[in-house]
Parts: C-alpha cells; sequence; structure tokens
C-alpha cells in the first residue's frame, strides 16, 4: 500500500502527489511537510532511520518529531523554523546537518537537503526532507543560511516585538497595525533591526534570529495567524 496519505477528502489526487510518491521511493529517507510544519509523507527508509512509522508521524508536526538541534544544542526544528520561512520566500535551502532524536530517544545525526514543491492542492509550498545517517560532526557543521553566530547586539523590546511579527512574515503595515504604531515607525524599527544584525533582508534577520534564540519559540507560536 501507498505510504503517500491524502490529507484530507478535498485532497485531489494530481501531478504533485504523484511526483511526491515517485521522491518517496528514494532509498534516504524521506518526509515531505506543508509550511504549518504538519507532516503529509513519511517513507519506509525514514522509519528505518527515525524509527516512526507513517502511522506514528502523518498529520503531526515535523519539529515535534524530529527534534533537530545544531551543534552547541540549540533547537533548529521549531515551528516556522529557518528551513519554512526559505521556503515560504522561494529562497534555495543549502545542505545542513543536525542532531535528531529517534522514537528510542537515542541521539544521532542527520544530514538534510530540502526540495521545495510550489501547489495550489496545499496551503503553500510542500517542503520535502531528505536525509541520511551520519557520524557525528568534530565541529559546528555549516548552516542553512551561513550567517554568523557571534557578537549579536542585544535589541530594545519593541524591535524583538518587530523582529517576532517578521517571522510570521507580516509587513510594515501589518506590524504597524498589529502594535498599534504608525507604518513609519514599524519601517524603522525594521531598518534597525537589520542594521543591529549586520543583514540586507529581513529574511536574513529572520533566519539568524532563529537560529540563535533571538526569537524565543513560545512567543512565536502564540502570535495570532493574523494581525
Amino acid at each position: 500500500m501507498s505510504i503517500l496519505k491524502k490529507v484530507s477528502k478535498d485532497k485531489v489526487y494530481s501531478l504533485e502527489t504523484e511526483m511526491l510518491a515517485l521522491i518517496s521511493k528514494t532509498t534516504d529517507g524521506m518526509f515531505a511537510n506543508d509550511d504549518s510544519g504538519c507532516i503529509l509523507i513519511w517513507n519506509r527508509a525514514a522509519e528505518d532511520i527515525l524509527g516512526y512509522s507513517a502511522k506514528d508521524v502523518l498529520g503531526k508536526a515535523c519539529y515535534d518529531i524530529v527534534s533537530g538541534r545544531e551543534f552547541s544544542g540549540t533547537p533548529f526544528c521549531f515551528k516556522g523554523c529557518s528551513v519554512t520561512a526559505m521556503a515560504k520566500a522561494h529562497h534555495v535551502v543549502k545542505d545542513f546537518t543536525v542532531q535528531a532524536t529517534t522514537k528510542k530517544q537515542r541521539p544521532l545525526w542527520i544530514k538534510t537537503r530540502i526540495m521545495t514543491i510550489a501547489t495550489k492542492k496545499w496551503k503553500g509550498p510542500i517542503i520535502v526532507h531528505l536525509f541520511h545517517e551520519v557520524p557525528a560532526p568534530i565541529k559546528a557543521p555549516t548552516s542553512p543560511s551561513n550567517l554568523p553566530i557571534s557578537g549579536l547586539p542585544e535589541l530594545s523590546p519593541r524591535e524583538q516585538d518587530v523582529l517576532v511579527l517578521l517571522a510570521r512574515c507580516l509587513v510594515a503595515k501589518e506590524i504597524g497595525t498589529f502594535l498599534n504604531i504608525s507604518t513609519e515607525t514599524a519601517r524603522t524599527h525594521i531598518q534597525r533591526i537589520l542594521k543591529k544584525l549586520n543583514t540586507h533582508s529581513k529574511l536574513e534577520a529572520v533566519i539568524l534570529a532563529m537560529q540563535h534564540g533571538l526569537i524565543e519559540k513560545s512567543a512565536l507560536q502564540a502570535l495570532p495567524d493574523e494581525p
């Protein structure tokens, strides 16, 4: 029986699902999730590597199942992670290595490459993870963004608020409405954040913040989807 599962009865079988089913037959571990992190596909190799069956994980959040961590121990997998942000912004995600946790709570290192599939059948892109186990690294592996990891400045409480809203893909006008400030003031905060973090785009700033704890996971999850 195919491991490809329809998410709901209104999802029509299509070329996209056919493509995903084909990719799932790879000998690498493979899972696909939507931009909320919900796992749509989980192949047999993923089960062999991480110990979870498709039945265990389908419909659940990928970040809860994989529980990926960076070399430093900082959580890498969480709701709205840098991989999701980059996929939603149509940026190429470089290969990366993280420490995952198996169903039996055994830590192991996996190297992952990301593919994204644009589809009208699901909201947002489908994010395909192809991974295999690798030896534990002796130094910090390359992160998908290759951003600097030290010397990060402190942000003001208002700048932190703006950064969290940027991570939820809100634009300056929406941020202003949410925080009850003018659009121009929101833009000023954004420019100050970019300057402090020495980044050239909002996406780069968000990725850097997510990678290194400037955005708390709990704060990100507590926000509504719309202002």
